[in-house]
């Protein structure tokens, strides 16, 4: 799973092997969203 933050303060996943989203968090932030943190907890 590729996790990417946008322009439009959205975070997004996709599949490496297709490009394909899994899931958007929309609204994450109020503007561009610059760094993500992912952790198993």
């Amino acid at each position: 799973m590729i996790i990417s933050g946008w322009d439009d303060g959205r975070i997004r996943a996709f599949y490496p092997e297709t490009g394909r989203e899994i899931f958007t968090i929309n609204d994450a932030h109020n503007r561009g969203v610059t760094a993500v943190t992912v952790t198993n907890d």
